[in-house]
């Protein structure tokens, strides 16, 4: 696996931080917005499963201009499912965006970035259903690595300074397991 795009993406990701700093400082703590976020949803893949996700930001906004760090866990949850293993995915994403003001205390972020998606897959079938309810189909567990192109969009109400609720909706693009979903999310720091 060439790891030239990664390399690409970062370094253009580089520079788009550098050039927003005007001073020496790239943080102002008396005029940026800075907080912490998680989130709790679902997600799907378009074809193989589906589950629950979880994730964890660090997020500041410059200028209506919103820098964020992201970790998403996401677990395929299946009732009863005789199916093994269960598929799992990590998420590591750096994402830039535009924060737009819909009203005083109402927010849309739109936000894309680079990733890295690491996790367990379910390989080749190595043992079918034979009979019965309960009765397993087991495949090979594949490990992965790729990169991924993460998308986000968030509706974000802020009721007071230092918290925030929302909604997002998200999506993955990668090459071994292509993901999307929705999560509610709740975040405290300088939000407003």
């Amino acid at each position: 696996m060439s790891h030239k795009p990664i390399i690409a993406y970062a370094v253009i990701l580089y520079f788009l931080l550098v050039t927003q700093s005007t001073s020496g400082q790239f943080i102002n703590f008396k005029t940026d917005k800075y907080w912490a976020d998680i989130g709790l949803g679902s997600f799907n893949t378009f074809k193989y499963s589906n589950g629950i996700h979880e994730n964890i930001g660090i997020n500041l906004l410059k200028k209506r201009v919103l820098y964020k760090i992201q970790f998403q866990y996401d677990d395929e949850f299946k009732i009863m499912s005789p199916i093994s293993p269960q598929e799992n995915l990590y998420a590591f994403n750096i994402l830039i965006g535009k924060q737009l003001i819909l009203e005083d205390m109402l927010f849309l972020q739109l936000t894309t970035g680079i990733g890295a998606i690491s996790g367990e897959l379910r390989g080749e079938n190595i043992l079918e259903k034979k009979s019965g309810l309960f009765a397993p189909t087991i495949y090979n567990k594949e490990k992965i690595i790729t990169p991924s192109l993460p998308l986000e969009t968030e509706l974000i109400f802020t009721p007071i300074k230092y918290a925030k609720i929302g909604f997002s909706i998200f999506g993955n693009i990668n090459t071994k397991r292509p993901f999307y979903g929705f999560a509610i999310k709740a975040g405290l720091g300088k939000v407003r």
